[in-house]
Order: C-alpha cells, then sequence, then structure tokens
C-alpha cells in the first residue's frame, strides 16, 4: 500500500504529510459532514496506532485533513448508521433522544470551558481554545442536522440485520447502501470507502482461506481459481457495488440533469498497478461528474510511460480535479519526483479540461 500516498502525493507511509484529496474535496464542498470514511477495519489510534479493529472508528492510514492529522473511517456499519441518520429516528441507541442529549452536554461543556478559560493563563488558555473549537464545531454540525431532520427521514435506509452481519462483503455492500442514502439527503458531499485490505478474505466466494495478500503471491484459492481468475471475481463485486451506487445516483433528479451528473466516483487502487507496485502506473475508473468541467465521460486515456515525454502523474489528475470542483490553480499537486525533473507535470491534464 501506498497510505496516505495514494491520495497525497507525498511519501508518507506512517504519518501524513499533507492533506489529501479527499479532504481537498470536503473542503470545497461543505457539508454537515465535510467527509465520511467507510473502512471494515483499521487502527484504533491515528498514524499507526492501537490494534486493528473493525467494530468503531479507525484510522486506515489513508486520509488526511493536513499534516500529521489523520482522518477516521467508520468500520461498524451500525455506528455510522446511527452516527448519520440518528439525529431524526427514534432508534433503541443513537436516535433522537440521545442526540439531543448529546447536544445538551455539548452546550454544557462549551460554558464550562468558557468559564475555566477566564480563569487560567494565556498560554493555558490557547490550549483550552482547540477543546472549545472542538465542541463548536460538532455544535454546529448538530444544528445543520436539526435542519435536516425531515430529509434525514425521507432517505434513511432501513437499519436491517445486514447493518450487524459480520460477513465481509455484506459489510462493503452496507457501506455502499449508506454512501448513497449520505449523499442523496445532503449529510456530506465526499465519501472515501477502503473496499479490503491485505488480510481480507473473500469467503462468500469460496476464498474462506485465502487472503487478498495470498492472491497477490499467486496463491490458488480454496476452491481452485488461480490469481488473475480470484482478482476478476474481487474487482466485479467491486465495480457491481459502484454499479448500484451509480444507478441509485442516477435515479434522483438534480438541477438539470441527474445526482449521478453531479457526483463523481472514482475507483482505484491504494498501490498503484500490482502487488508490488513500482507506482509507474496507476489505473483509474472515473464515473459520472459529468456536470464537472472535466471531459472523462465515454473515454480511455493512457500516457507515455514513465519518464517518457508525454508523462503525466496522479498528482495532474488530482490536480484537474480540484480545479474542476473549484480549487485556485496550482503549478502542481503533491510532492514532485526528482526524476522526472526534465518533465513538464504542471497544471491540470488539458485533455480533461473543458
Amino acid at each position: 500500500s501506498s497510505y496516505y500516498g495514494a491520495l497525497s502525493c507525498h511519501h508518507s507511509p506512517e504519518k501524513p504529510a499533507a492533506a489529501t484529496l479527499d479532504c481537498l474535496l470536503g473542503q470545497l464542498n461543505p457539508a454537515p459532514f465535510k467527509n465520511y470514511g467507510f473502512a471494515p477495519n483499521g487502527h484504533s489510534i491515528g498514524n499507526n496506532y492501537g490494534p486493528i479493529v473493525q467494530d468503531t472508528a479507525v484510522f486506515p492510514k489513508i486520509s488526511a485533513y493536513g499534516q500529521n492529522s489523520p482522518m477516521p473511517y467508520q468500520a461498524s456499519a451500525e455506528k455510522a448508521y446511527r452516527e448519520l441518520f440518528g439525529s431524526a429516528l427514534d432508534l433503541k441507541n443513537g436516535g433522537k433522544n440521545e442526540f439531543a442529549l448529546q447536544t445538551n452536554l455539548l452546550d454544557f461543556l462549551s460554558k464550562d470551558t468558557k468559564r475555566l478559560a477566564s480563569q487560567i493563563s494565556q498560554e493555558e488558555r490557547e490550549k483550552l481554545d482547540h477543546y472549545l473549537n472542538a465542541f463548536e464545531s460538532v455544535r454546529a454540525r448538530n444544528d445543520q442536522l436539526v435542519s435536516m431532520q425531515e430529509k434525514i427521514r425521507k432517505n434513511a435506509p432501513e437499519l436491517t440485520s445486514q447493518y450487524s452481519s459480520t460477513v465481509f462483503t455484506d459489510r462493503v455492500s452496507t457501506f455502499f447502501d449508506l454512501t448513497a442514502a449520505s449523499l442523496i439527503t445532503g449529510l456530506t458531499n465526499v465519501i472515501s470507502i477502503r473496499a479490503d485490505w491485505l488480510s481480507a478474505k473473500y469467503a462468500t466466494f469460496g476464498f474462506k482461506n485465502t487472503s487478498v495478500h495470498d492472491i497477490g503471491h499467486n496463491k490458488i484459492t480454496d476452491n481452485g481459481l488461480k490469481s488473475a481468475e480470484a482478482r476478476d471475481v474481487i474487482r466485479k463485486f467491486q465495480i457491481d457495488q459502484i454499479a448500484k451506487l451509480a444507478t441509485q445516483l442516477k435515479a434522483v433528479p438534480e438541477g438539470d440533469g441527474t445526482m449521478l451528473d453531479n457526483t463523481m466516483i472514482i475507483y482505484l487502487s491504494d498501490t498503484g498497478e500490482a502487488h508490488h507496485s513500482r507506482r509507474k502506473e496507476w489505473p483509474f475508473i472515473i464515473v459520472g461528474g459529468r456536470g464537472h468541467k472535466m471531459k472523462t465521460a465515454g473515454r480511455y486515456l493512457r500516457y507515455p510511460k514513465y519518464g517518457q515525454s508525454g508523462h503525466k502523474t496522479i498528482g495532474n489528475l488530482y490536480n484537474t480535479i480540484l480545479q474542476a470542483s473549484g480549487a485556485p490553480i496550482r503549478d502542481h499537486f503533491g510532492q514532485l519526483d526528482n526524476k522526472l525533473k526534465d518533465l513538464d507535470l504542471r497544471g491540470p491534464l488539458s485533455d480533461l479540461t473543458l
């Protein structure tokens, strides 16, 4: 894996060196949740600390708000449901009653923090301000959620037994269902999904004792599939989830088209073109987003190989996506490759810009 580097274009396998693409897009497209992430598992504490868990917020080392500021993902579909939709629903746990209690607690903590701030030194007050800003940020988000309660109730998916399933494919499928509902409701405009990881085992497809890592090293699966065949099965499952999401978004009218026209779905590996990648090739699939200022629909683009004239990097692609989303024009995105110093890697991809 390239970890944070896949979305930041910085060499940062352990700690993030800069903001990642998804978090930058979240700043450009504000909503109650600027960003939201789903991952089947991850470290329980940021920057690669704590045990690997799959039933709470986790840090899979993919997204970051900035240097040394990793973005948490949610590994529990049930907890994500309560966090995203619970403010407007009558639930046994995490429903609107608990939401109201949380809001009251935030008000109390905010007032108590302000009271304490008036009694301490300037240096200590600056530390306390970080807590106060966090309380007030969550409180402001809660106010937004209250104003959206009718829309949340209308679009909230049914909370079924699949949300507590431990079957890997069920969990990933549920993440995509939550993604569709969250986007349609307007709870967030940017969602990141970690679809699997090296130790994941697709038991649903007969790979009960064969992990993604094993498949990457050409191990035959339990049911006799070769590595390439197993990869095809996994990719089909992931593409099917994307197709389902696209279909749901296409069914929602928005502006002069549909929600899919205004939503860009980006499918990529976190490590380039191979299991042990040299990262000199990096395939992407882009679905939807016709409303963005990019020429992507129905096209296949392949740039010259690494180091050759005309070669471009994923930093150029990210620069293009950011510019199409309203970000200021920048010379380059991320860390430059010294071995490519003789190539012009400035700006967005002219093949995709309108």
